[in-house]
């Protein structure tokens, strides 16, 4: 029997149920309240009725946390409609990029990082910012918590001038505003890479071929990772990036991102990095070999 859901048939009238079976808690150690539902019991073509009333089943199950943490989070965990495994959330500062990763690389995409993940208001903006990473890997999945947070002054002292960046692409006064979206997407993707790929150093961006980021640079012998953002839609808009889209009355078909680096021969090792800013989840899954 699933945790967190118990069964029992009770016979006759329910107004003798106590409030307490009802309200009391369900799963061992969750601390969350159930609810329970009835619904009668079918046996092929009809309902069986008992001579003290109708048989019923009554069904618990845990009602949706309203705040429910992971173990020494900050961040809600949000239900996942297939089952993986879940590991313990992970913090993690921006400014540590500069050390995990190459500064050239890193410095274009902290402004945008600023810009593009905290969205639009208060309640959006307070830190830490949480995404739920699905990490795949070797066929095994699993959840990860990235709780992202950052010192605007620390930033800062390592970029001059980020305050005021990060202001112009917020109100639309940069010439980098139409590739936010992308630019924050790479910062994010170098997070990433730090956090499940502890050592790896990202190298180089590629130009007009993927991966967008190179782990090695070895002639047709590429390593690196494919890189996408979409400021809405969540896991089903990352899920289309993967996968592709079938064609319709007004768009047409588009190519999946994963089938395509598959059949790269000079590829040997590629990564899918995707982000969507609200929700606030990510895709990080290793597609080749």
């Amino acid at each position: 029997m699933t945790a967190g859901v118990s069964r029992s048939v009770i016979r006759g009238p329910l107004r003798r149920h106590r409030r307490a079976d009802i309200d009391r808690p369900r799963g061992p150690g969750s601390g969350e309240q159930g609810i329970c539902r009835s619904a009668r019991l079918i046996d092929g073509i009809g309902l069986h009725r008992a001579h003290t009333g109708l048989m019923l089943r009554q069904i618990c199950v845990p009602l949706a946390p309203r705040a429910r943490y992971a173990t020494g989070s900050a961040c809600p965990t949000l239900a996942m409609a297939t089952r993986k495994i879940r590991q313990p959330p992970i913090a993690y500062a921006l400014e540590q990029l500069f050390i995990d990763q190459e500064r050239d690389l890193v410095h274009d995409t902290i402004a945008p990082v600023l810009a593009w993940v905290p969205g639009k208001g208060a309640a959006k903006k307070a830190q830490p910012f949480c995404f739920e990473v699905e990490q795949v890997q070797r066929g095994q999945r699993s959840l990860i918590t990235i709780e992202l947070g950052w010192s605007v002054p620390a930033l800062e002292s390592l970029i001059p001038g980020l305050r005021d960046h990060t202001r112009r692409l917020q109100t639309s006064r940069s010439a980098q505003r139409e590739h936010i979206t992308e630019l924050a997407a790479y910062g994010l993707t170098f997070v990433a890479i730090s956090v499940l790929m502890p050592g790896r150093r990202a190298k180089a961006f590629r130009k007009g071929s993927a991966p967008d980021i190179l782990l090695d640079l070895t002639p047709n012998a590429l390593r690196g990772v494919e890189t996408a953002g979409r400021s809405t839609g969540g896991r089903s808009a990352l899920l289309a990036i993967r996968n592709g889209t079938p064609a319709t009355t007004i768009k047409p078909k588009t190519a999946g991102k994963a089938a395509a680096l598959v059949a790269r021969p000079d590829i040997v090792e590629v990564h899918l990095s995707l982000w969507s800013a609200s929700p606030r989840i990510s895709i990080m899954e290793q597609v080749k070999p």
